[in-house]
């Protein structure tokens, strides 16, 4: 499998858990920026908005909500960039 071409969903998330477990700065990274989305949306979001999201602040809830994100695009004409908008 190429680096960034992925045949199905479970092969992205399997790249990205092996990704994560090679590259701890990445990790780190990702945790800090998990921590810092939830901490701005409790800000700046209704506090009822802000209850119905799911606000991930470790690898492994990061994890679940990547695989689901990837199991809602299969059901759908969108396609999920990296940065959370959507794609047509």
């Amino acid at each position: 499998m190429k680096k960034g071409n992925y045949t199905s969903s479970q092969d992205a998330i399997d790249s990205l858990i092996k990704r994560l477990g090679k590259d701890k700065k990445l990790l780190k990274l990702l945790l800090a920026s998990l921590d810092q989305a939830k901490t701005s949306g409790k800000k700046e979001l209704r506090k009822k908005l802000f209850k119905a999201l799911d606000w991930p602040t470790s690898e492994k809830e990061y994890i679940k909500l990547y695989h689901l994100v990837f199991e809602m695009d299969s059901t759908t004409k969108y396609r999920p960039s990296l940065d959370g908008t959507r794609n047509r």
